[in-house]
């Protein structure tokens, strides 16, 4: 995309203003028979391109333009991501555990964090001292934030119907009880008819891990609930200090950063269930945690 100054100067030359002056240019070179016009019209134009590479406020206006381009890109995905993400949404079962309140509406909490996203940007466009390419980063780091948000909304959806039941704390998971249950069975009726011993011990392989695989699955529900809990209280942090007078927005960019890269975490694990930014919410994930050891055992 090439460095910002290169970028404003290159808005400059295609700007209208030089456009409309060239063509005066050449009328009047073609009335007067001189060269002069012209001569004007190129130095004013590279005068023009000078000023533009290196005016702070052109820059800023060019930045602000390549921002809204991009964020109404990148907008109108997530749209089309959260439209589907209330869709599901409004289906069995979660429909019941959002209107019981045991379970975070994720379409209406990412909205929330996109009006959150356009606060930021407001702010970021009208504080003079942050600079213009701090503001991009800062941009595009919230929308990875939005973006990433909406991802685990969808992996724990996911990873609920698998479960069959929202994990609560001080109940065991249902479908964990049925298969301890069946286990607890195998066993007497191993012991009542030793026969059974064989075909018994494969059996009760298969159901241990089964038990286990959804024991798995308590775990990674209970990062991917942390974690998203977490993200609106970054939004909120980054809101915060920008809005303070003085505050460093390199400082902000530079935590924000250090946020997404435990949350996404190492690229070998992404495939997986990251865990959560312990600075951020750590008392959230020790509540989740004390909750799956209590539902999954």
């Amino acid at each position: 995309m090439g460095s910002l100054s290169k970028r404003s100067a290159r808005k400059a030359v295609q700007s209208q203003v030089v456009a409309i002056s060239l063509v005066f240019a050449l009328v009047l070179t073609a009335a007067s028979g001189s060269g002069l016009p012209l001569l004007l019209w190129a130095l004013g134009t590279a005068a023009w391109v000078v000023l533009a590479a290196t005016s702070a406020s052109y820059a800023r206006r060019v930045m602000g333009a390549e921002m809204q381009a991009d964020d109404r890109q990148r907008c109108e995905q997530r749209q089309g991501q959260r439209a589907a993400l209330a869709t599901q949404l409004g289906q069995a079962p979660f429909q019941r555990w959002i209107a019981d309140g045991s379970l975070p509406n994720y379409a209406q909490v990412s909205a929330e964090l996109e009006r959150a996203r356009a606060q930021v940007a407001e702010l970021a466009q009208r504080r003079e001292d942050l600079a213009v390419e701090l503001s991009l980063e800062l941009g595009r780091n919230l929308d990875r934030l939005l973006e990433f948000h909406l991802a685990l909304a969808e992996a724990r959806l996911g990873g609920l119907r698998r479960l069959g039941a929202l994990p609560t704390p001080g109940k065991r998971l249902p479908a964990l009880r049925e298969l301890e249950m069946h286990l607890g069975e195998l066993d007497r009726r191993q012991q009542q008819d030793p026969s059974l011993a064989v075909i018994g011990s494969a059996h009760r392989e298969v159901l241990r891990r089964r038990i286990e695989h959804l024991q798995q699955g308590l775990a990674r529900d209970v990062r991917l609930g942390a974690q998203l809990d977490a993200v609106p209280d970054v939004f909120t942090w980054v809101l915060e200090h920008l809005g303070e007078p003085g505050s460093d927005g390199r400082e902000v960019s530079q935590h924000l950063e250090k946020i997404l890269l435990e949350l996404e975490g190492e690229s070998g694990e992404r495939s997986g269930a990251p865990r959560p930014p312990a600075e951020v919410m750590p008392e959230r994930a020790a509540v989740r945690g004390s909750a799956v050891r209590e539902s999954g055992g």
